[in-house]
C-alpha cells in the first residue's frame, strides 16, 4: 500500500502542518527542492479539519476532566499568557484561523516523505502528518483524499503543545531542504533508513522507555558499524568513542551537547 506521504508530487495536492504557526511568521516563503509553506485556503480549511478535529478532541478527551467541555484546536483560537500558562479564546472568524500547508510546485523535486522527515530533523520541528491527494491522470481525475498517519497525528495533539503560537526559523528549514534535495539516498541508503525510522519513533509515547532506547539504537546506528571479529579495536564503544570526538570538534557548540564526558565514562584511552 503506497502511503501519501510516498505519492509523487504530482499527486500531492498539500500537506497539513500540525504545528500552530504564529501570524508573524511571514508566509508563503519558498522552502526549496519545489515545495512552499503557506495559509490553507477556506476550502482546503474546510476539506482537512474534520480529520483533524478528530485527532485533537479524540486526545483531548483523554485529558479533559469529566463534565468539561473539549477545548478547540488552538489554532481556531487567540492565545495570550496568563500568569504561567496560555489562555486560548475561539475566534469566530473562520478567516482568522492559523491553518498553514506545505504545497509541492510544478518543479518539486522532492517526495512529501522526504520533506516531512526533513522538517521535523529541523529546530523548528514542524509535524506534517496529515496529506490531501488527487487521482491520477486518468484514474478518475478529479477526486480527492484525505489521508495521512493517525498514530503520529495523535501523538501531535497529546504532547502538551498548548503554549503560543511557534515563530520557526524557516530560513534554516530551507537550508535543511536544499541539503535533502541534494542526498543521494541510493548512495547512503543506511543514513536514509535511521532517518525514516527517527519520524516513525513519533507513534511512541515520549515517556515510554522504549522509545528513549530507540534514540540511542539509532545514534549507535550512525555512528557506528559492525565490528570486525578479527579486529580488537574495532569495537562499537571504541567506534563510538572516536566518532563523538570528531562530532564534538565539528559541532557549532559541542559543550551543550556534552559528547566529551561519554569519551570519559567509556575509561578508553
Amino acid at each position: 500500500m503506497t502511503l501519501f506521504a510516498d505519492l509523487p508530487p504530482s499527486q500531492i495536492r498539500y500537506g497539513v502542518v500540525l504545528n500552530d504557526l504564529s501570524d508573524d511568521v511571514s508566509l508563503p516563503y519558498s522552502l526549496g527542492g519545489g515545495w512552499q509553506i503557506r495559509r490553507a485556503t477556506p476550502a482546503e480549511v474546510n476539506e482537512f479539519r474534520p480529520a483533524l478535529f478528530v485527532y485533537s478532541t479524540a486526545q483531548s478527551m483523554i485529558a479533559t476532566p469529566a463534565g468539561l467541555s473539549v477545548p478547540a484546536i488552538q489554532h481556531e483560537c487567540e492565545v495570550d499568557t496568563i500568569g504561567n500558562g496560555v489562555r486560548s479564546i475561539p475566534l469566530s472568524d473562520p478567516g482568522a484561523w492559523r491553518y498553514t500547508v506545505i504545497q509541492p510546485l510544478e518543479n518539486s523535486t522532492l517526495t512529501g516523505r522526504a520533506v516531512a522527515e526533513t522538517l521535523r530533523l529541523s529546530e523548528a520541528d514542524l509535524w506534517v502528518d496529515l496529506w490531501a491527494a488527487s487521482a491520477p491522470d486518468g484514474a478518475g481525475a478529479g477526486s480527492h483524499a484525505i489521508g495521512g498517519h493517525p498514530g503520529r497525528c495523535l501523538q501531535f495533539f497529546g504532547r502538551g503543545r498548548e503554549h503560543l503560537p511557534e515563530v520557526p526559523a524557516l530560513d534554516e528549514v530551507a537550508k535543511l531542504i536544499e541539503l535533502r534535495a541534494n542526498f543521494d539516498d541510493s548512495s547512503f541508503p543506511e543514513i536514509a533508513r535511521l532517518v525514516a525510522q527517527f519520524v516513525e519513533l513519533d507513534v511512541l509515547p515520549d515517556y515510554s522507555s522504549a522509545k528513549n532506547m530507540s534514540y540511542f539504537s539509532l545514534i549507535e546506528g550512525a555512528l557506528s558499524h559492525a565490528p570486525e571479529p578479527s579486529d580488537p579495536f574495532d569495537s562499537i564503544t571504541r567506534q563510538l568513542k572516536r566518532n563523538l570526538s570528531l562530532l564534538e570538534h565539528r559541532l557549532p557548540n559541542p559543550e551543550s551537547f556534552g559528547l566529551g564526558k561519554f569519551s570519559k565514562s567509556t575509561g578508553l584511552p
